[in-house]
């Protein structure tokens, strides 16, 4: 897939579906008219599963479309040599061997490229000699990208990597939605969970901070949208609330996309991020919260600090703690001003910060230093 213009940029990405946030990130680079005005654009595409569940298995499938990908990516190397690689870059897990041979073919073919990165994992990661040695010469000779000066630091510079062609910071975008009406108040205090719901992303410890809050919030209720439960998962997460008697007070809804979104978070009183994903770096899903307007309850991992101010923008809580994720929620509760005002704060910061205009903007600049011959 190809289109016209005067620099050859090679697209190596995953796109949706399935949705996530590195896929939908790919997809407004890719289509941003802004940061590929005047150039010629070719896509390969990742598609390694077709569904959230399916990410994180291995199968034959998979193994096939890595060598098909491989096939594709050498056939654009040889036959239509572009000027630089926009690559979609897994850090961690099986993910960072294949994307690895992808790169030292890319490498093999004496052509630029630039790494996005939207997943951590390479502090912690490179403490093992062998792996230091590894990112070391991965890194060589590119150009990278991270969503936030901390991460970056933490992840790319702390390396010190000696043919480092350059390091950017680019915080990710969401898409704007419409905001319908604000709901009508009434005795029902609604919790809204949004988010792909394998593990990590801490839904067994919102339901265990739910049964705290029940004893003092009867009209309590949490909403739960997304998709990638997996028949595991879900067991897991009916036991609890049979076992605890939630029945009434959780109610899944599967998942959400475009201006239904805003119809979603227009109904609900609080957005809840309980994550403690290893791999957590920028949420999309929390930018588009704080696009609503809505009082948020998050963990501090990753790049959230950087995204929101504890107790200016949102209440930043230790991952893995139900406890104090209950006591947050009781409080923004007891404090409805406040919690307004966390909501406001939230909303101005995203379109002060991380609109989709500054996000092509930005990105648009790192492509140019892409075109200049490197130092």
């Amino acid at each position: 897939m190809s289109e016209r213009g005067n620099i050859k940029v090679l697209y190596l990405i995953q796109l949706p579906p399935p949705v996530h946030g590195v896929s939908l990130t790919n997809r407004f680079v890719y289509t941003s008219e802004v940061i590929n005005q005047g150039m010629s654009k070719r896509l390969v595409r990742m598609k390694f599963s077709g569904s959230i569940e399916g990410l994180r298995r291995m199968s034959v499938r998979k193994l096939m479309t890595f060598v098909s990908v491989k096939a594709r990516l050498f056939y654009e190397l040889l036959i239509d040599r572009p000027d630089f690689v926009y690559f979609s870059f897994m850090p961690v897990g099986t993910g960072l061997i294949r994307d690895s041979i992808f790169l030292f073919l890319i490498k093999m073919f004496r052509v630029r490229v630039l790494l996005h990165l939207n997943n951590r994992g390479i502090r912690e990661r490179s403490k093992k000699p062998f792996m230091r040695k590894w990112y070391r010469m991965v890194f060589r000779n590119t150009c990278v990208i991270h969503v936030t000066e901390g991460l970056l630091k933490r992840e790319i510079t702390a390396l010190n990597i000696k043919k480092l062609a350059a390091a950017f910071v680019v915080p990710n975008t969401a898409e704007t939605f419409d905001m319908p009406e604000v709901k009508e108040q009434d005795h029902t205090f609604r919790l809204l969970f949004l988010s792909n719901l394998f593990p990590e992303k801490g839904l067994l410890f919102l339901l265990e901070a739910m049964t705290n809050c029940i004893k003092y919030i009867p009209g309590i209720e949490l909403h739960v949208y997304g998709a990638g439960r997996g028949k595991k998962t879900d067991r897991k997460y009916q036991k609890y609330i049979e076992d605890n008697r939630l029945e009434r007070k959780v109610i899944f809804h599967g998942p959400v996309a475009g201006n239904e979104k805003g119809k979603v978070f227009s109904a609900h009183d609080l957005f809840v991020f309980p994550s403690y994903f290893a791999e957590e770096c920028f949420p999309l899903v929390l930018l588009e919260a704080m696009q609503a307007g809505m009082a948020i309850v998050t963990t501090g991992i990753g790049g959230i600090p950087e995204m929101l101010e504890h107790k200016k923008e949102a209440l930043v809580v230790n991952s893995g703690y139900a406890r104090e994720l209950a006591e947050s929620i009781l409080y923004l509760y007891r404090h409805p001003v406040e919690a307004r005002q966390l909501g406001q704060h939230a909303r101005e910061r995203f379109f002060r910060e991380f609109s989709m205009e500054h996000f092509e903007r930005k990105m648009r600049k790192v492509f140019e230093s892409c075109f200049k011959p490197h130092a």
